[in-house]
This record gives structure tokens, sequence and C-alpha cells, in this order.
């Protein structure tokens, strides 16, 4: 049971683990006991993930899945909005890189820049926003905080080799 989480993340690897039965009760389960649900997608079978409270695909795979090229703000905000409306999601965040990530849910639309930062390995980058955001959006922060705190986090992991998990002292707050 899930009643004693406020979150729950799904980071599915396509290696088989993450089947659609599995991912698909683990949301409604979730749902039901209204507890978030936080999925990075892998693979093509992105049905899985369907009702799920917010997704978080990298831009290479939002234009593999709705075979789209995106190349503004614009072509960001219709994905998002595709996106939840074909899967029936809450909301979708594009990581984008360099370029910071598009948050997207049927009330609004919010780009939020990264600071730019010496990178080093952008292993557990997306990891680290996943995080961030299921922590900050379970602790019922404003979604523009999460967002804030998220770029602050992947900014700070991608200047260290390999994964880097994120601390307090990254934010200079008390988490």
């Amino acid at each position: 049971t899930l009643t004693n989480y406020d979150g729950v993340i799904i980071s599915d690897y396509d290696k088989g683990v993450c089947e659609k039965f599995f991912i698909q009760n683990i949301i409604a389960e979730a749902n039901k006991t209204g507890v978030l649900t936080f999925i990075d997608p892998k693979g093509d079978n992105w049905g899985k993930y369907y009702n799920a409270t917010c997704i978080t695909p990298n831009v290479k795979e939002v234009e593999s899945e709705l075979k789209l090229k995106l190349i503004n703000d614009n072509d960001f905000k219709k994905a998002g909005e595709i996106l939840i409306k074909k899967f029936k999601l809450h909301s979708c965040l594009i990581t984008r890189g360099p370029e910071g990530m598009t948050y997207v849910n049927n009330k609004k639309t919010i780009h939020q820049k990264v600071s730019k930062k010496e990178v080093y390995d952008v292993s557990g980058a997306g990891d680290a926003v996943i995080a961030c955001l299921s922590l900050c959006l379970s602790s019922d922060f404003e979604v523009s905080e999460a967002l804030e705190l998220s770029s602050v986090i992947s900014s700070e992991v991608v200047m260290h080799l390999g994964t880097t998990p994120f601390t307090d002292k990254m934010l200079n707050i008390k988490l």
C-alpha cells in the first residue's frame, strides 16, 4: 500500500523490469490514495504511463515519441500538451539540457532556464531533476519554486564527474 507515501518515482530504464502491468498497478494505487506519480520514461511503450501525475522526458525522447522536431518554446509547449492529452497526465516536464526545461499542465506553461555552468558530466542530471521535482511537489511547493530548485540542482550535478546526489547544501536551504 502507498498510504504512507506522498510521491513515487518510476525510472524506466527500458530493461524489462517496468512492464505495463507493473507500472499501471502502481499508478492506479497511487491515484486511489492521492499519491503523486513521477515517471522518467524510456522505450517505445509510453501507454504504460497512462494517468501518471508527471512525466519527465528529455528532448530526444519527446521527439521520438511524437515524431516531431522541437525547435522553440512554442514547440515544447505544444509537445507537452499533446503528451498530457494522449496519456491523460496531470503534467509534463521536458528537460532541455543547457536550454533548461519546459513544464506544462492544463493551466500553465513555464519555461525554466538553467544557469550556465561548466559541464563535466551530464550523468544523473535527469534523475536529479525528477528527484527534486517530486520532493518539492510532494511537499506542496509551488510549481515555479520546484522548477527553480530543480534547475539549480541539475546545474550543480553536471559540474561533477559521475552521478552525484543532491544535498540541501547545494540549495542553501534546509530540506
